[in-house]
C-alpha cells in the first residue's frame, strides 16, 4: 500500500503539468485568434484606403480622359484653320502671280 501515495502526488503532478501545459495552448490559441482580428482589421483598413485611392484615380483619369478630348477638339479646329488659312494663302498666291503675270504680259 505505500505505492498508492505515491501514485497519486505523480498523478496530481502530471495532472498538473497537463492543465500547465493545456493553460498555456489555449493561451497560444487566443493570441493567434487577436492576431488574426488585428491582421483581419488592418487588412479591411487598408482596402478602405485602396479603394479611396482607386475612386479619385479613376476620377482623374476620367478628368484627364474629358481634358484630353477637349484639348483634341481644339487642336482639330485650329488645324482646320491653319489648312484653310494655306489654302486661302495659295490661292492669294496664285492670283498674285497672274496679276504680275498679267501686268507684265502687257
Amino acid at each position: 500500500m505505500s505505492a498508492l501515495p505515491t501514485l497519486i502526488i505523480q498523478a496530481e503532478t502530471s495532472a498538473t503539468a497537463v492543465k500547465a501545459a493545456a493553460d498555456q495552448f489555449v493561451g497560444w490559441l487566443n493570441n493567434v485568434r487577436n492576431d488574426i482580428a488585428r491582421c483581419e482589421e488592418e487588412l479591411a483598413q487598408k482596402r478602405r484606403v485602396a479603394d479611396t485611392e482607386i475612386a479619385r484615380l479613376r476620377a482623374d483619369i476620367q478628368r484627364l480622359q474629358s481634358e484630353r478630348a477637349d484639348e483634341e477638339r481644339k487642336l482639330a479646329v485650329v488645324q482646320k484653320t491653319i489648312e484653310r488659312e494655306r489654302k486661302q494663302w495659295d490661292l492669294e498666291k496664285k492670283r498674285t502671280l497672274q496679276s504680275f503675270d498679267e501686268v507684265l504680259a502687257r
